[in-house]
């Protein structure tokens, strides 16, 4: 792992720097007139593109567009990259919300560090395994099915592949350099290539259909890890991670989070959508400020009076009967309490706000009503359909 800056000036690195904002600027030195080579593109939307990069006034042509290091090309409609390998100085790339199809021009910019690929119709980048000086790599909403290119990228720290058809992360094997990956909403039903690697600080890979975490274990640097929709029953794997800050395991069939009493770094928890009935593993996280338990099984939060900097509550859809656990939560903000068995008197209301909490500015309450059901959640599995009957029964009678 890189010892040379903290672990949240990387995550910094990669939420800011990598993908948001990145290449709003481009960097020239003194334009050479050399080469006056005029250029053409095969795509005049590229062409047009590649123009607007330049100073007013300045000729298009091999010259001038090489010294261009960085460049946004999003949103310009551009099919077609023939002729951008005349950008030979190009260091970070953006070509998001276009209709490329063939990648295979990009393989001849060698000095890329930084390029972002979303939104396209690309459905194979084996072509750009010669860019080993990439740094950051997104290609998110795209057709690929492999990463297999990744391989040959030696320096590769951040990698955002989510919301594509790709079935297996063996690409990534063996690659300590890798620091960071989003891959949610793909077909990875297997972590194994995870194992080898051991420097992970950011995992995000919701929406997949993986059931075994034991590749994750010797990731104990990991910070921030999002697991939401897939087919876990069982987080007991997790043990060894306690580095963890962020938290998302929501929409799995979770009852047990024995592991998390000794998560005390832990910030952040979405654990909605399981089948979770007992908070004491939370009772002692002392520097919890968001919780969202929605939709589960849970009777009683007092254990949560051990969370003194928790300030986002959320635990509507559960058996609550009180909301009187809410006063032992000082720095509590916004609570959701809706859909449980808790009566408020309506004409009472803010009186009774004021006596939960005096930092209470947002209570959410609904008298109870039959919860949502697994199936009905976007992106839900059709396999959770089989908890329905069992969370109806809860939902009815006695409980």
């Amino acid at each position: 792992m890189c010892t040379s800056m903290s672990k949240q000036s990387l995550l910094t690195l990669f939420n800011q720097f990598l993908w948001g904002g990145v290449l709003t600027g481009f960097v020239f030195v003194s334009f050479a007139q050399a080469n006056t080579e005029t250029l053409s593109f095969k795509d005049p939307q590229l062409e047009k593109a590649v123009l607007k990069l330049l100073p007013v006034d300045t000729p298009l042509t091999l010259g001038n567009v090489n010294q261009i290091e960085s460049a946004d090309l999003s949103n310009a409609n551009i099919r077609y990259l023939d002729g951008i390998e005349a950008l030979s100085n190009l260091k970070k790339l953006s070509l998001n919300n276009n209709q490329i199809e063939d990648v295979q021009p990009l393989a001849a910019l060698s000095a890329l560090t930084n390029l972002s690929l979303n939104k396209n119709q690309i459905s194979n980048i084996d072509a750009l395994s010669s860019l080993n000086n990439l740094q950051g790599f997104a290609i998110e909403h795209n057709k690929i099915t492999n990463v297999q290119v990744v391989k040959h990228w030696p320096n590769i720290r951040g990698l955002d592949i989510s919301i594509n058809q790709i079935t297996s992360l063996e690409g990534v094997k063996n690659n300590d350099s890798v620091v960071a990956i989003w891959a949610s909403h793909n077909a990875i039903c297997d972590l194994t290539p995870l194992e080898s690697i051991t420097n992970l600080i950011i995992l995000a890979i919701a929406d997949n259909c993986f059931d075994d975490l034991s590749a994750l274990k010797n990731n104990r640097g990991l910070v921030e890890l999002t697991l939401a929709n897939n087919r876990l029953s069982n987080i007991t794997q997790l043990s060894s991670l306690t580095s963890i800050e962020r938290l998302d395991i929501s929409n799995n069939f979770i009852q047990d989070l024995s592991i998390l009493s000794s998560f005390t770094q832990l910030r952040w928890l979405d654990a909605r959508y399981n089948l979770i009935d007992d908070l004491t593993p939370l009772a002692n996280l002392k520097l919890l400020e968001k919780l969202m338990l929605g939709q589960n099984r849970i009777r009683d939060i007092a254990v949560l009076a051990g969370a003194p900097q928790l300030k986002w509550l959320v635990v509507g859809g559960n058996l609550l009967s009180s909301a009187e656990s809410l006063k032992s939560m000082p720095n509590l903000v916004n609570a959701d309490v809706t859909y449980n068995r808790i009566n408020i008197d309506n004409a009472n209301w803010q009186k009774t706000v004021n006596q939960l909490s005096h930092n209470l500015k947002v209570l959410s309450y609904t008298p109870q009503q039959p919860r949502a059901m697994h199936s009905d959640i976007p992106g839900a599995q059709p396999r959770q359909q089989d908890f329905d009957a069992q969370l109806l029964k809860d939902n009815s009678g006695d409980r």
